[in-house]
């Protein structure tokens, strides 16, 4: 996007010269459906997905890799939205979407509390939202949980995780974005999203244009 970034090197090496490597990657962002997001990548996380911190403490939604249960050689990927101790009011946007009017959406993820320092107490509202930011015009409200507490152990996150399914009719054709938003008050420890799927079946507007 035109932005000038500039790798800065420490000064703890050695007398030697040493080499380093810069490469890319081409990146994909999911926006076809069926569409299925688990977190997986960091690079796609940060390179599709948008954050917005309105609470303003610097801490917002990040991409993690962890190893949740110990005993397993398992490692647990979602997004989890951090705290710096005060309240939270955070969103993540998906990569935009293409809905058809009359079409029938199946929206499906999974998320559970996680405590920290603090019990986990958090509110999430999932909407269909028409721009990657919170001033956006709300299409439907597909989801609304408050007052979320971690349920089973640390180890037990993901497989004892909420996982709603949420059937949907577009009411519109457009782009539109997925957007979870979490509240919590201050203190409150945090949100693991484990992922999200969409899938969709023929609609009334398939119908008529068959």
């Amino acid at each position: 996007n035109g932005i000038t970034y500039y790798i800065a090197f420490d000064n703890y090496w050695n007398s030697s010269e040493f080499d380093f490597d810069l490469s890319e990657t081409a990146l994909t962002c999911p926006s076809t459906f069926p569409l299925t997001e688990d977190f997986d990548s960091a690079n796609q996380f940060y390179g599709c997905y948008t954050v917005e911190d309105n609470d303003g403490d610097c801490d917002a939604w990040v991409q993690k890799t962890l190893k949740l249960d110990l005993s397993s050689s398992y490692f647990n990927t979602f997004a989890q939205s951090l705290t710096s101790g005060s309240s939270q009011n955070n969103w993540l946007f998906s990569p935009p979407l293409t809905l058809v009017n009359g079409t029938d959406y199946v929206i499906n993820f999974k998320f559970n509390g996680a405590n920290g320092t603090n019990p986990a107490d958090e509110s999430l509202e999932v909407v269909l939202i028409d721009a990657a930011a919170s001033t956006g015009n709300v299409l439907k409200s597909l989801y609304i949980d408050t007052n979320i507490v971690q349920t089973g152990t640390l180890a037990q996150l993901e497989t004892m995780a909420t996982a709603p399914s949420i059937n949907y009719t577009s009411t519109a054709s457009g782009t539109y974005y997925l957007g979870f938003h979490i509240t919590s008050p201050s203190n409150a420890a945090s949100l693991f999203l484990f992922d999200y799927d969409i899938t969709f079946t023929a609609g009334v507007g398939d119908f008529e244009k068959n």
